[in-house]
């Protein structure tokens, strides 16, 4: 046999053996068999299969062996948590060559795996670094020229990349004998579809890990660099997410676009699986064979298979047929209960069509044909994932104005109840039928409606089509013309409809009304609360006195509005009516949204018990109408666990959203607004015993907040509020003045200085302020603060007693006698209210006495106060002495008999033991006693 031909032989069994150990042992036998039919080579593929299994064991327990092997000869421990995970998940090598002690300046820790020309051990640099690296040297017999070139061109190729997605290359140089070998990293982490499967990740979420290996490709183009075996095997993801592509072992460097100095022998190096028709055919290769490959990798993520099994003439003679669908592909298997498939969502069956257009494009036989580069296929993705118009479907102007009315979440509502409203006077269920006999609307009338509330809806969109002519109204009265692509917004789109319903539809009261409503739907939705209640009056004074359903729903957004403005008494008396027109019209779907408003009403008014009465209520007839598992029922308990929250129901909460979050995952995906909301709440309920985990879920909400509903939307608001409170309980006050600063200025944007929240935000930046010895700022944020909620909550009320509070403290640590009576005040309010605020209220009164100097009536109130509290309430006791001990010999210890000054010494001893040693307190406490002691 020719030297060449022997080549060829070999570089078949070794394709064969890396597409038999990608498989399960089970499956690996039948699937060679499809793959060739000449026994000589099956069988030393079987016998290197045989040969690997019986001596292979876990990869992790090698590597962690390894490991303390190392740990012990240098005396020290390792912990079983320790572990790392090969960089080269590669079949273990079998015992014919002894493993050495050492390579160059590597000590050898463990055999960590190999392929079908390198070892790849575990080691450790004898001097100057002690991590553990992957070392992968060819092995004996496998040393020829060629081979030797080929792990010397996959270093050089490594060191040219460097990119967090890509394994570094750490050194590399040749043995004693002359082979040559590389150090590597070591990647903790699985195979990519290991992953996505044990991590059960949605198709979303599988598309973005996705594009972290389209990112690494593209920049191993850019640098000229073929990759020619990408796999699951080759690209690892880490514990946290991160992708490490892997294994260049076979690449080559591209001139001008295309494989430089390849021969159709050389380019039978692959995995037959992965490997594009061309690069099997043994044609010269350009980084559309790499792109194939990514397309392979990308449908056997998205339906747990590879797209094609071959015959053994298809095999080599690199003819495929078209890629078969993914979504009915991905349909079969999880009929089949295959687990690596990704369960079913809402999400991914909507975009079913564009997933099987970009894999068709990845997939085509001709090179040409697929996308120009990795780029092209990133980028697609990051439309399909954006919502916007993919490259690889047909631009028609149905799916662009599709995709545009998908992109502008906020306006699904408004397409979604004006067809609603059209189904009225169309169809209608039982109740919609009554209602529209009583509002005299007949089935003509509704399909008019039908077609005129279509054509505004197509007429609107169309703005944003770059050939559309339709112009689009701003909010000034003007025109926006010229260029606009994708540079509408959706609040453009709001103006221009607004000004059109006002011109246009006057003399159609009827869907003048329900389009007004939709409108006012959306701009609540992006926080523009003003705009809503200036469409929303208007609709209310087109409802006509026989259409009591009309009214009863515009009373109920109308209701909601108020409440989001503060104005609780007017959201009451409005949602009440609503509710009771929609009974008499027993529109018990309408009734139960109203239950929820007036739910979240009452959480707003501080009312946790009649928040939940209603929220039950609500989830039994969403339960009725609609299941247990609807994104109905999961609504009502999200207000559930916030009722819950103001009656310090944490068990219950977090067990609630809990399910919650299932259902709404299975509907919605992870990155619905209303999957962000509920873990928004489960993060809530973190910050009083998880900082750190709070503190992460928190800033993760943030940027996510950011990117779906866009820098300026006043779910923000909360969100960085309570990253702030985090950061300050944490000790790091100093971050969370940007933040608080950002949640203002939002605010402002939305309208929302008047809020509750923002009472909370002002509260916050004067407690930040306070800290940043800052006293004249924090005081005017606290005047501020107190004045809102006296105007949102009374005063006689747990919210403005808490600003009573911390205004008067702050007062009467400056010594200015204003604070007497806002902590006079605290005192009433708390014993009014049972509040347990009374011996905060005297602290701060005594406090103000020592500051004015008025000892000994800051003695009295002292110790009434310490005897309220009594010997065991912690540090507060501890407190309380401290300032009883202050008040009998002054701050500085200047005054005070000599029984005084015995009693002040006993008593900072005490508060010594009570108060923490960190605390500022215990720091005065240290501080007096010193001077007592002093001669």
């Amino acid at each position: 046999m020719s030297k060449d031909a022997e080549k060829a032989r070999f570089a078949r069994i070794d394709a064969l053996f890396q597409g038999a150990i990608e498989r399960e042992a089970g499956e690996r036998s039948a699937w060679l068999e499809t793959q060739e039919d000449d026994p000589t080579v099956l069988a030393e593929v079987r016998e290197l299969l045989d040969e690997d299994g019986a001596h292979s064991e876990p990869l992790e327990a090698i590597v962690d062996g390894g490991l303390r092997d190392a740990a012990r000869a240098e005396g020290r421990s390792m912990d079983d948590a320790e572990t790392a995970t090969l960089a080269f998940p590669e079949a273990q090598d079998a015992p014919t060559e002894k493993t050495p002690e050492a390579i160059g300046p590597y000590r050898i820790l463990g055999r960590l795996g190999r392929g079908g020309l390198a070892t790849v051990y575990l080691a450790e640099r004898t001097s100057e670094f002690s991590m553990p690296v992957a070392l992968k040297r060819i092995r004996r017999g496998m040393d020829t020229e060629d081979i030797v070139e080929r792990l010397r061109l996959e270093r050089d190729i490594l060191a040219r990349l460097v990119h967090p997605n890509i394994a570094r290359l750490h050194d590399g140089g040749s043995d004693a004998e002359g082979r040559p070998y590389l150090v590597m990293e070591v990647i903790e982490g699985e195979r990519i579809d290991r992953y996505c499967r044990s991590q059960e990740l949605s198709v979303r979420r599988r598309l973005e890990l996705f594009r972290q290996a389209c990112e690494a490709v593209e920049f191993a183009h850019q640098n000229l660099i073929l990759h020619r075996d990408l796999k699951p095997s080759n690209i690892l993801v880490t514990e946290d997410g991160t992708l490490k592509l892997l294994d260049f072992g076979i690449a080559k460097v591209l001139a001008g676009g295309v494989e430089a100095q390849q021969t159709a022998t050389e380019n039978r190096l692959l995995t037959p699986d992965y490997a594009s028709p061309e690069q099997m055919r043994g044609e010269r290769l350009t980084t559309a064979s790499d792109i194939y490959s990514l397309g392979v990798v990308l449908f056997q993520l998205l339906t747990g298979r590879i797209p094609h099994t071959f015959t053994p003439a298809q095999l080599w003679g690199g003819q495929r047929p078209d890629a078969p669908l993914a979504s009915r592909t991905a349909e079969k298997e999880r009929t089949d209960q295959n687990r690596q498939t990704p369960p079913a969502d809402r999400w991914g069956q909507s975009v079913a069509v564009e997933i099987d257009a970009i894999l068709a494009k990845a997939l085509e036989n001709e090179p040409g044909h697929r996308y120009g580069s990795a780029r092209e296929f990133d980028d697609d993705i990051a439309r399909l994932l954006e919502d916007r118009p993919v490259l690889a479907r047909r631009p028609t102007l149905r799916y662009r104005l599709t995709k545009l009315a998908r992109r502008h979440r906020a306006l699904v509502s408004l397409a979604a109840l004006a067809v609603l409203s059209l189904l009225v006077g169309i169809v209608g269920t039982s109740w919609q039928a009554r209602v529209a006999e009583r509002e005299r609307l007949r089935a003509e009338q509704g399909q008019a409606q039908a077609e005129a509330v279509a054509d505004f809806l197509v007429e609107l969109f169309d703005v944003s089509d770059p050939y559309g002519e339709a112009r689009l109204a701003t909010g000034l009265g003007g025109s926006l013309d010229g260029p606009r692509g994708e540079r509408v917004t959706a609040r453009e789109l709001l103006d221009g409809a607004a000004l059109r319903i006002s011109a246009e539809l006057a003399d159609d009261p009827a869907r003048n009304r329900q389009l007004r409503r939709a409108m006012a739907r959306a701009y609540f939705n992006l926080s523009f609360f003003d705009q809503a209640r200036a469409l929303l009056n208007a609709a209310l004074d087109d409802a006509s006195d026989g259409d009591a359903l009309g009214r009863a729903l515009v009373l109920r957004d109308l209701g909601r509005v108020d409440r989001a403005q503060a104005l609780f008494d007017d959201a009451s008396t409005r949602l009440l009516e609503a509710e009771s027109l929609l009974r008499d019209l027993g529109a018990d779907l309408e009734v139960a949204v109203t239950l929820e408003y007036l739910g979240e009403l009452e959480f707003w008014r501080e009312n946790g018990e009649a928040s939940e009465a209603y929220y039950r209520e609500a989830e039994s007839l969403h339960r009725a109408l609609a299941g247990e598992d609807s994104l109905e029922v999961a609504r009502t308990r999200v207000g559930l666990a916030r009722a819950f929250h103001k009656q310090d129901r944490r068990d219950e909460i977090i067990d609630l959203l809990g399910r919650v979050l299932e259902v709404q995952r299975q509907h919605l995906g992870d990155d619905h607004p209303r999957v962000l909301e509920t873990q928004h709440d489960l993060a809530v309920e973190l910050i009083r015993k998880d900082n750190d985990s709070a503190a992460e879920i928190f800033s993760d909400l943030m940027e996510r907040q950011r990117r779906l509903l866009g820098p300026d939307h006043a779910e923000l608001i909360i969100t960085l509020y309570n990253l702030a409170t985090v950061r300050d309980e944490q000790d790091r006050w100093q971050e969370a003045i940007p933040l608080l600063e950002e949640a203002w200025r939002i605010a402002g944007v939305r309208g929302a200085q008047e809020t509750p929240v923002a009472s909370d935000v002002l509260l916050l930046f004067g407690r930040v302020e306070h800290r940043g010895q800052r006293p004249l700022e924090a005081a005017e944020k606290y005047r501020d603060a107190l004045a809102l909620r006296r105007s949102l909550y009374g005063d006689v009320h747990r919210e403005t007693a808490t600003a009573l509070m911390r205004l008067g403290r702050l007062w009467a640590e400056l010594g200015d006698e204003r604070a007497r009576a806002l902590l006079e005040e605290v005192r009433d309010v708390s014993m009014a209210l049972d509040l347990g605020e009374e011996n905060f209220a005297l602290l701060g009164l005594g406090e103000l006495d020592i500051k004015l100097g008025n000892l000994a009536a800051a003695v009295t109130v002292l110790r009434r106060g310490l005897d309220a509290v009594g010997p065991e309430a912690g540090w507060m006791t501890g407190l309380f002495e401290m300032r009883v001990a202050q008040a009998l010999v002054g701050e500085k210890g200047e005054a005070g008999s000599a029984a005084e000054r015995a009693e002040a010494r006993a008593l900072l001893d005490s508060a010594l033991g009570h108060l923490p040693a960190e605390y500022a307190w215990a720091r005065d406490a240290r501080a007096l006693r010193v001077q007592l002691d002093a001669p």
